[in-house]
């Protein structure tokens, strides 16, 4: 059991071209955590040139500069830290378009009865 948790700040309904900033916080500033950011189960990394991430004393943010109906998705965070990992997630919901893109990676299948709670338009689909 890690002695820290992480809160990913609320979800996000934005509209296209805007901004988006998630922000991933620690519960303590003492605890040295290295955080890395997933949308859709995949690691956030150069394949989001759009994406940026940023690391603070509190925590990290992952800003979207100008956000795209591909963008809609889930957002995780996920802190590694003394005694173990803690994660947090939030979606990302683009105005004026009627669906979340379906979510395609089995990782997030088991979070499936969760993600109906927050979004009752998100589906999930195992590919085989």
């Amino acid at each position: 059991m890690p002695n820290f948790k992480v809160r990913l700040d609320n979800n996000i309904t934005m509209f296209e071209n805007k901004p988006v900033i998630f922000k991933c916080r620690l519960s303590s500033k003492k605890v040295a955590a290295n955080i890395t950011w997933y949308k859709d189960g995949q690691l956030v990394s150069e394949a989001y040139p759009s994406y940026k991430v940023t690391s603070f004393r509190w925590g990290s943010r992952l800003r979207i500069r100008r956000a795209k109906a591909k963008d809609a998705g889930i957002f995780q965070c996920r802190a590694k830290g003394p005694g173990g990992m803690a994660t947090a997630h939030a979606w990302l919901k683009i105005n004026g378009f009627l669906n979340t893109p379906p979510i395609t990676s089995t990782v997030h299948c088991s979070y499936l009865l969760y993600l109906i709670l927050l979004e009752s338009r998100l589906s999930c689909f195992v590919r085989i």
